[in-house]
Order: structure tokens, then sequence, then C-alpha cells
């Protein structure tokens, strides 16, 4: 504000008796640039006001979400204990280490080779049918896609081909309106009707 007008520009030379005027000048451009700073720092003391309040207002929300993202990093399958207290094993843990253990064992003798084998198989279909769900998962939702746009480009068609129409609509009606005031007014028989053409 201040670099957009110098106190020099409103300056001006005064006789004699022209004393009061430039004073009563000055001092209202004076309160102008005073005036003019207490509004803007009001108004920036406004917005950081409502940004503020914008956080207020979400930090609970944010909060909460922040606490049961750091619950849910010490849930994992293995480890139900939080980290000063996993270093001792928990029956949890001794039962995975068992089973884990009978399954290694299992899978080196005979039978545990022919199981492993039809356990791999049975992976196998598995991956097969979940890429085929995911593949038609795919297509479904390239379908209601291309299906929601397409309705939505109809829409926006008619309505723009309604407002056309009526535009259209609006100037015949405009057109008929003016050539009825026309006649009505005389000016098909005043010496100013080649200037008006129907």
């Amino acid at each position: 504000i201040f670099s957009l007008a110098h106190v020099a520009i409103f300056v001006t030379r005064f006789s004699y008796g022209e004393e009061l005027q430039s004073f009563v000048g000055a001092v209202i451009v004076g309160t102008y640039n005073v005036v003019v700073v207490i509004v803007l720092t009001k108004l920036l003391v406004a917005m950081l006001h409502k940004s503020f309040q914008l956080i207020a207002n979400h930090e609970d929300k944010e909060w909460k979400f922040a606490r049961a993202k750091l619950w849910l990093s010490y849930f994992d399958d293995k480890c139900t204990l939080p980290p000063p207290f996993n270093i001792i094993p928990s029956p949890k843990t001794i039962c995975y280490m068992i089973s884990s253990l009978s399954k290694w064992i299992c899978s080196h003798t005979s039978k545990g080779k022919v199981k492993r084998q039809n356990s791999l198989k049975e992976w196998r279909k598995w991956r097969n049918l979940k890429q085929k769900r995911d593949e038609n998962y795919q297509k479904v939702m390239c379908c209601l896609v291309h299906r929601y746009l397409t309705s939505m480009r109809q829409k926006m068609q008619s309505t723009d081909q309604a407002t056309v129409e009526n535009l259209n609509e609006l100037r015949q009606d405009l057109s008929k309106f003016r050539n009825e005031i026309r006649d009505l007014l005389g000016f098909r028989t005043s010496k100013y009707a080649m200037f008006y053409p129907r």
C-alpha cells in the first residue's frame, strides 16, 4: 500500500490561505492509509483464524486415525506382544514353531512329497482362478465406468441440445415480436422504412 502511493505525491504547492485545505487533504490521506492497514491486518488475522479452526475441527479425527495406525503396527500375526515383551516366546510362537517343524518333517518323507505336489497343483488352480476372477472384475469395472460416462455424456448432450433449441425458439419469438412492434408503430409507412428492413 505504501509503495503504491508515496507521501510526496500528495504534497501540493499552496498559496497563502490554502494551508487548511492542504492540511485536511493530508489528514484524509493519512487516515485512509491507517484504515487500510488496520483492515488488511484484520483480514490476515481472520484468514489465520479460519485456517486454524479448520485444523482444530479435524484434530480429533486425525489423532484417532494416528492412534489406530500406531496400535495396528503392533498387531501382527506372528507377534502379539509389544516390543519389550516379545523377547520371551509366547505360547502362540511355540505352536507356530511346532507346526512349521512338523510340516518340514512331513514334507521330506515320500508321502510328504506327494502331498506337496498335490498342494502345488491346488495352489496353481487357485492362482488361475484368482487371475480369472481379477480379469472378470476388471472387465465389469470397465463396463460400469463406460456405461456411466456414456450416460453422463448423453445427459450433457441432451441438455446442450435443449438449450440450443431453446435459443433458436427464443430468437424466432424475438424476431416475430420485433416485426409486430414495427408494424404497430408504423415503421413501414414512415420515411425511415428503408433503414429498418424486415
